[in-house]
């Protein structure tokens, strides 16, 4: 099961940000972990629709969308509290556009509306990303920065099960190789660079370590659906390898997100 940051701990951190009671540890790692699980939510809500659309019930999408769409709301009231006035105006324009883009989650998916869906998502996930990037850029703590790289992880598994899973609903669009190609290079960069990083002590290299492994599994599965689209097992396969490398990732970047308080 995905762990999200409860609403009241997000209140009660904005309320000591606000009230300057917060060091910059917690300050910095908070609102990464918060930023970067809006990117991953965002990848999470398209691909529970796709599933929905090809049928494919065993990781209970539906239930995974009503979630995440929940905790996409209530993270972006939080995010668009930040006083910075360039991550006040991306979280603007980010409730803006999911303002209308929710709106796809109001009726059963369909095939023909699944090419405006790709489209309007992309725009939805740029922001959140490029929120993310925002903070992490303007962090001064190293350990706030692990937390989004482990987080991005989490993210990027999303993504790469969503873009597989077009593919197998037998959505055609131009950008789907490519996209899918970066996605899993990028996979191996985050592993690298938290493989890396000398604020590691063995808890962490023991959960990168399982991190790599539930990539492999996942690898697996993707490689094996490439070949066969439209296999409902092999689509299966990458649904619940997709979840498993999600949830270990946001284990690591918890781990991260305590180290940081130290």
């Amino acid at each position: 099961m995905t762990r999200f940051i409860s609403k009241p701990l997000q209140m009660v951190f904005l309320c000591l940000s606000l009230c300057g009671m917060l060091p910059a540890w917690a300050d910095d790692a908070e609102n990464i972990m918060l930023a970067t699980s809006q990117r991953m939510l965002a990848e999470r809500m398209a691909k529970a629709w796709i599933l929905q659309g090809l049928g494919v019930k065993v990781t209970d999408p539906a239930k995974q969308l009503e979630s995440a769409m929940a905790q996409f709301d209530s993270q972006l009231n939080t995010l668009k509290a930040l006083e910075d006035p360039e991550l006040k105006d991306t979280y603007g324009t980010l409730a803006q556009v999911w303002g209308d883009f929710r709106l796809y989650f109001t009726g059963a998916p369909k095939m023909a509306t699944s090419k405006d869906f790709t489209d309007s998502h992309e725009e939805l996930v740029y922001l959140s990303q490029k929120g993310s990037e925002l903070l992490q850029q303007k962090s001064k703590v190293p350990m706030a920065k692990l937390v989004g790289l482990a987080e991005d992880i989490s993210t990027v598994s999303q993504r790469i099960a969503k873009l597989y899973l077009l593919q197998s609903w037998g959505v055609q669009q131009p950008y789907l190789a490519k996209d899918l190609a970066a996605a899993r290079a990028e996979i191996t960069q985050l592993l690298a660079k938290l493989k890396a990083a000398p604020e590691n002590n063995t808890s962490t290299r023991n959960q990168i370590a399982l991190v790599e492994t539930q990539w492999l599994f996942f690898d697996q599965a993707l490689t094996a659906l490439n070949a066969k689209r439209t296999d409902t097992t092999l689509i299966t396969n990458v649904a619940t390898t997709s979840e498993r490398i999600q949830q270990v990732s946001a284990d690591l970047a918890k781990q991260y997100q305590r180290l940081a308080k130290r």
